[in-house]
């Protein structure tokens, strides 16, 4: 699904800045092999404080799939496209 726009809901988890300007937002209970959420910084004002207030809470995502060294992302163009989602899965 590489390059598909899609929208993802879970409850975000660990918060995780890497080289390069990505911000890295697993959900709970996921592992490097499970689709996780990527804020690209050289496109879009986002910060990890930012992100991190979205722990613990049920969120949905939208953006496009990145396939990258293996891992799975949404990649997600702007802080609107990142809501708190509430009620069950």
């Amino acid at each position: 699904r590489a390059g598909k726009e899609v929208t993802v809901k879970g409850v975000a988890g660990e918060v995780i800045e890497e080289q390069g300007g990505r911000i890295i937002v697993k959900f709970e209970g996921g592992t490097d092999r499970d689709v996780m959420l990527s804020f690209d910084r050289n496109k879009g004002q986002f910060s990890k404080w930012a992100l991190g207030k979205f722990q613990g809470q049920k969120v949905a995502a939208k953006g496009t799939v990145l396939l990258d060294q293996g891992r799975v992302f949404v990649d997600v163009p702007s802080m609107d496209d990142i809501q708190p989602a509430g009620g069950a899965d």
